[in-house]
């Protein structure tokens, strides 16, 4: 027995004369026997759709039976085209079909898929469900010489060959029916006994223990005696669709276990579906799905990797992506620079969740916040800043807020916050603290728009204005700029080196002047640091390229 999220055997149908509906309907019940039989050898069927005898809803069996022989299989058995081509693994008969099937265009038909059926039409979908499992095999060659006043019963084809069916009934006594005389009275007798039963040891399983009952009514009835279930029997239950009557809207769409149980005695391999258990619609990798956990609907392909430890999106990798600092108890240090934002770090809310605390006091907040922490330096002096990352599918447009805490590291306050300072990054400067005190840092995605890396940092402004005399009347414009940077100084400027956010030297200049132009035109738009050196001394600054 297979399990499967996807069809384990290949049917193909020639239609003729059928409308888009009845197509679309026949289709559907071929696309259920699809998956829950498998087989190597496509199964061919011929449908029409055409005027049948009144009252007649449809037909369909095997085009052909071919004897086989070996292994375990009974002598003298037959088995029709589709299961006699599963069990060989090849195309016994290339050139023809497996499946004859008719069905009557001006029955009054329920084509619809959802098993929704008016109380006066019969459900399409059921009845071809039902015939293609007679084609597939559910079916014997039980017949009597009259239909209407029948003398005898008959079992074999040609006086030799019996089918997989037949081996497995027998009556109430134990007795099977291939041990009465062929033709005879007798095996009359046993079809109209309502005595007959399927020993097939994996129905017999599945109906408890207890070999499930044929349908052989006292009276003989063609089309519908001894090769169906029992209509008193398991009529209204999952084993319904292979008992001999459906009534006007009534809808069954599955075989039922019963049916799939006999048919694996037959020969057939069986393809379980696979359930999907946490009703995530992703069926359980154990069976040929993408769920990674089929029991937790938080666990999928379509799911968010959050920070935890699980690989929430199955991609095979945990926590790709993320960052611990999804809380507040686990922020991340932002070490103080004394020379701008030489301690860059590069953070990410890729996989952030709603940490819980208050919305902040500005921007528009959706979720996906990350935590950082600062220690107040001596200067009582902090400066925040956000960058944008130049790595792929980066954040966008950033939200900065900062918390005063108890000095244990839990929220008091937020005591700041700011959208947008350079372009839609955030810059917060904040005075007149006390040294040694704790402030979180909280960063976000403006209304949760796209999340993704971005850079940060902390330095204190205080201590860059600690300079000598070299930088007095330094001075630096258009920032932002498109293209030109001018400098000015009081002194001659040495040297001048622009990096990139990822700490990359992208420009470097030996002006030697107290006044020096640089055309940065050819760099890609962002945030750059230009480190400047005077007599010895060296200054960092920030330019944002458009």
């Amino acid at each position: 027995m297979l399990n499967s999220s996807t069809p384990c055997a290949e049917f193909q149908v020639t239609y003729t004369g059928f409308t888009t509906q009845a197509e679309a309907a026949f289709q559907y019940a071929v696309d259920i026997w699809s998956y829950l039989i498998e087989s190597e050898v496509p199964i061919k069927i011929n449908a029409q759709f055409t005027a049948l005898g009144s009252n007649v809803l449809g037909s369909a069996g095997a085009a052909g039976y071919y004897p086989l022989s070996g292994g375990s299989i009974p002598p003298n058995t037959a088995f029709p085209a589709a299961l006699a081509d599963k069990i060989v693994g090849y195309d016994i008969d290339p050139a023809g079909t497996d499946i004859n099937a008719n069905f009557s265009n001006t029955f009054p038909f329920y084509f619809g898929l959802d098993g929704n059926t008016p109380g006066s039409q019969y459900d399409f979908v059921s009845v071809v469900l039902h015939e293609l499992g007679h084609g597939l095999g559910f079916a014997g060659f039980g017949r009597v010489d009259d239909n209407d006043s029948p003398t005898q019963g008959l079992i074999r084809l040609s006086g030799v060959y019996v089918s997989m069916w037949d081996n497995f009934i027998e009556n109430g006594t134990g007795m099977s029916v291939l041990t009465f005389a062929d033709p005879s009275a007798a095996l009359l007798t046993q079809f109209t006994s309502n005595d007959l039963y399927c020993n097939s040891p994996l129905a017999t399983a599945e109906n408890g223990g207890s070999n499930p009952p044929t349908y052989a009514p006292s009276t003989w009835n063609g089309g519908s005696s001894y090769s169906h279930w029992d209509e008193s029997t398991f009529n209204g239950t999952v084993n319904a669709l292979m008992t001999p009557q459906i009534g006007a809207g009534e809808a069954i769409h599955d075989p039922g276990p019963l049916a799939l149980a006999f048919m694996e005695d037959m020969g057939w391999g069986i393809c379980i579906p696979c359930a999907d258990a946490d009703g995530d619609n992703f069926t359980d990798v154990a069976c040929g799905g993408t769920d990674c956990d089929d029991s937790d609907p938080a666990v999928n392909p379509d799911a968010i990797e959050i920070y935890d430890g699980i690989d929430n999106n199955c991609d095979g990798q945990i926590d790709e992506g993320c960052m611990p600092n999804d809380f507040p108890a686990n922020a991340i240090e932002l070490v103080m620079g004394d020379t701008l934002c030489e301690n860059m770090v590069a953070g990410s809310n890729l996989c952030a969740t709603d940490s819980g605390i208050p919305d902040p006091g500005c921007g528009l907040y959706d979720g996906g916040d990350v935590w950082f922490y600062v220690t107040v330096p001596s200067t009582g002096e902090v400066t925040v800043e956000t960058f944008e990352s130049t790595e792929d599918d980066a954040m966008t447009d950033s939200v900065l807020s900062i918390y005063s805490t108890d000095g244990s590291g839990n929220i008091v306050t937020e005591i700041a916050c700011n959208d947008d300072t350079t372009g839609l990054f955030s810059t917060i400067n904040l005075t007149g603290l006390t040294e040694g005190d704790i402030l979180l840092v909280r960063v976000h995605s403006y209304d949760d728009d796209l999340k993704g890396p971005f850079n940060i940092c902390a330095w204190s402004p205080s201590t860059l204005s600690i300079k000598d005399l070299a930088f007095e009347g330094f001075n630096f414009y258009p920032n932002p700029t498109k293209s030109l940077v001018h400098f000015n100084a009081t002194k001659a400027i040495d040297h001048i080196t622009i990096f990139n956010m990822l700490g990359q030297k992208v420009m470097e200049n030996n002006p030697n002047n107290m006044t020096t132009t640089i055309d940065v035109s050819q760099l890609q738009s962002g945030t750059y640091f230009v480190n400047v050196n005077i007599s010895g001394s060296t200054k960092i600054v920030k330019i944002v390229k458009n």
